[in-house]
């Protein structure tokens, strides 16, 4: 429906070390047969603070760059969350202290499935 959209961005702006595996399944699900052929983008939250948005690293979608076939992904025991504020500097401390945790989750990478490489995600604008 065009009156409905979602506000993402590629999270390595934000989150340098980002990394996660993504299954085979995954990968077969989008028809994506390189790393190359992904592209991760997160979801972002804007409240009425915008000091305080978030990407939700929790649940990337990753999409197939060649077909645009694209899957929201839930990543299980990785210590990511829904909400990473992207912004450092924030209203008060419990916000700055959040922005430090996420600043130390870590370029959407992905480590494919029996790989021992870690592969940059491209990223186009």
């Amino acid at each position: 429906d065009p009156e409905y959209g979602f506000l993402v961005t590629d999270p390595g702006i934000f989150f340098k070390d980002y990394v996660f595996d993504l299954s085979e399944d995954d990968r077969r699900e989008i028809g994506a047969s390189t790393e190359d052929d992904i592209t991760v983008i997160s979801m972002l939250t804007i409240p009425a603070d915008p000091r305080r948005i978030t990407a939700n690293l929790r649940g990337p979608l990753v999409f197939n760059n060649r077909t645009m076939t694209g899957k929201q992904i839930i990543l299980e025991n990785t210590g990511y969350a829904t909400k990473h504020y992207i912004f450092i500097q924030t209203a008060d401390t419990e916000a700055a202290t959040v922005a430090k945790a996420s600043a130390a989750v870590p370029a959407a990478k992905i480590v494919g499935a029996g790989d021992t490489t870690n592969t940059d995600v491209k990223t186009h604008a």
